[in-house]
């Protein structure tokens, strides 16, 4: 797990935070419930954190995996290997798993890795899509404080009703659940350019 890099002469380190997501559980977070907070104009879901009151898990053997419409879902043990993060939100009618929803918000770099939106939405201001034109990588702008372990981007990335922001956590919740296996889960390393104040 590299946690930063020099290039050449240049002997500045590039430091890491990690994208986190997991396997597929087969579920649903908002389905076609009538009680999702939508707009009024184009339809789709305006709260990337909602989750309806009905929520079936059904698949409950991982620490760690993602809705069909892109929750992230973790298991107590995951919960307890991190700490006291008050980003876990208990998952009604499933005792045990929790969806993640960070508060702390790291800026996606658009001038390294250039986004494909369409549709913009002007009474909810938001992008009925947003992917990253077939670039696998992804690069932030600002790190993952150690203090707040998660995060997530100020892009939703996606589309329609499984829009939603990247979340990251810091090396040090990374090197955490690393080490203990979790069923599911899955790390990808982001480098972490600030942006040039030129």
């Amino acid at each position: 797990m590299n946690t930063s890099s020099t290039n050449g002469n240049d002997a500045t380190a590039v430091h890491y935070c990690f994208a986190i997501s997991g396997t597929s559980n087969n579920s649903w977070a908002h389905d076609s419930s009538t009680d999702a907070p939508r707009c009024s104009r184009c339809g789709w879901i305006t709260d990337w954190t909602w989750v309806e009151r009905d929520f079936k898990l059904e698949r409950k053997g991982f620490d760690a995996s993602v809705t069909n419409d892109g929750h992230l879902v973790v298991s107590e043990k995951f919960r307890s290997l991190v700490g006291e993060f008050d980003v876990f939100q208990p998952l009604p009618n499933t005792a045990g798993f929790y969806t993640v929803i960070p508060s702390f918000v790291v800026r996606f770099d658009e001038q390294s890795v250039p986004l494909r939106r369409e549709r913009f939405c002007h009474d909810c201001e938001r992008w009925e899509s947003t992917t990253t034109n077939g670039v696998l990588a992804s690069v932030v702008s600002d790190p993952v404080p150690e203090e707040t372990g998660f995060a997530r981007t100020d892009v939703e990335f996606a589309w329609k009703d499984r829009r939603k922001p990247m979340l990251l956590i810091s090396l040090g919740v990374a090197l955490r659940l690393g080490v203990e296996g979790l069923k599911g889960m899955s790390l990808m390393e982001v480098p972490v350019i600030p942006l040039s104040s030129s």
